[in-house]
């Protein structure tokens, strides 16, 4: 078996698990979402009712409690479990690329041999694409995270994934990735040097945010 020339997580089956819980939270969180929406329309339409105009102050009031608390859970809860994660195995002649994205799991296996073109869309290094030439040994692959099922890729020859900033992710790419393939437009100039340094400058700093 070929030694792994770069790999993170360490241990991929833990961070899956780690994201599934996530996604059970966020899943947990819509329906609570829906169910503040739903009574939110309920004593909207008790308040509009004219038979009821004696105690329509206590739905205005009603309504006011729940928008606040809906604002609140949404802004504390809700949009925090939104997250991405990136799993990498990269060997001397290949890789392997995990994005987690939602209920989704996108998997690129490609030989490097295979790369049409692979780069940066964004000045903060967070957004890259690769480009392939779908082979056997070169194709991208989708899964539905909690169930498992194998989904149709939404493309077959482009590979799009966020990375996250200040991260093992992000190390790989800014790095490590250009000794196995060529990332179009990348340098590490006078002015990507002096935001980030060079890679120890970069894990130190990594590590002291730990």
């Amino acid at each position: 078996m070929n030694e792994y020339y770069y790999k993170y997580p360490e241990d991929e089956e833990i961070i899956e698990e780690h994201f599934k819980e996530k996604l059970r939270k966020e899943s947990k969180n819509k329906k609570k979402i829906a169910i503040i929406v739903g009574e939110n329309l309920v004593l909207l339409l008790l308040f509009l009712m004219p038979f009821l105009n004696k105690i329509s102050s206590l739905f205005l009031a009603l309504i006011i409690i729940q928008a606040v608390f809906f604002f609140y859970f949404y802004k504390t809860k809700a949009r925090k479990e939104a997250v991405t994660m990136l799993s990498i195995e990269a060997y001397e002649e290949k890789m392997r690329l995990s994005y987690y994205n939602g209920r989704r799991k996108k998997v690129l296996n490609v030989s490097y041999e295979d790369i049409v073109s692979a780069r940066f869309s964004d000045d903060e290094y967070t957004k890259f694409q690769i480009g392939i030439a779908e082979t056997s040994n070169t194709f991208i692959e989708e899964f539905d995270i909690l169930s498992g099922e194998k989904l149709m890729p939404n493309t077959d020859n482009l590979f799009l994934f966020s990375i996250n900033p200040m991260s093992y992710e992000q190390f790989f790419f800014l790095y490590a990735a250009d000794e196995l393939f060529t990332i179009n437009g990348f340098e590490r100039s006078k002015k990507f040097l002096k935001q980030y340094g060079n890679a120890d400058d970069y894990l130190a700093a990594l590590n002291e945010s730990e």
